[in-house]
């Protein structure tokens, strides 16, 4: 979005009011978490944290602090990126250009790696009550 703002200013284009750029940055957000949560690797992580959440019988205020945790470390992977693409200027997109490359050409071997590992860790804490 901060990019999109931007290249828009850069356009010349007419600067919105306040009430339309807040329109427009709930709209994005809205349709950012819908196409996040509609992801299947993303439903996996959702459910689980929120079944362990459930399992804790917390108050409803400590739910609502878990869930502000777990969205802020689920979206540092994106938001890093960001930062350090308008931070770090030639360098950082050089750098990060090179990462997408990498991670295009491993990407079935990341996500299996990575889904090895929830999985295991899943049926690990399945397996724990069960040995009690």
């Amino acid at each position: 979005m901060a990019q999109a703002s931007c290249s828009w200013r850069r356009a010349g284009a007419a600067v919105l009011d306040v009430q339309g750029r807040l329109d427009v940055a709930a709209d994005g957000l809205g349709l950012g978490a819908a196409l996040a949560a509609a992801n299947p690797r993303n439903l996996i992580l959702i459910v689980t944290a929120g079944t362990g959440v459930a399992r804790l019988g917390l108050e409803t205020v400590d739910v609502v602090v878990a869930a502000v945790v777990f969205v802020g470390v689920a979206s540092l992977s994106v938001a890093a990126p960001v930062v350090y693409s308008m931070v770090g200027g030639a360098g950082a997109r050089s750098s990060l250009d090179d990462l997408r490359g990498w991670l295009m050409l491993h990407n079935q071997a990341v996500v299996g790696v990575l889904f090895l590992v929830f999985g295991t860790v899943l049926v690990a804490k399945g397996l724990a009550p069960l040995t009690d």
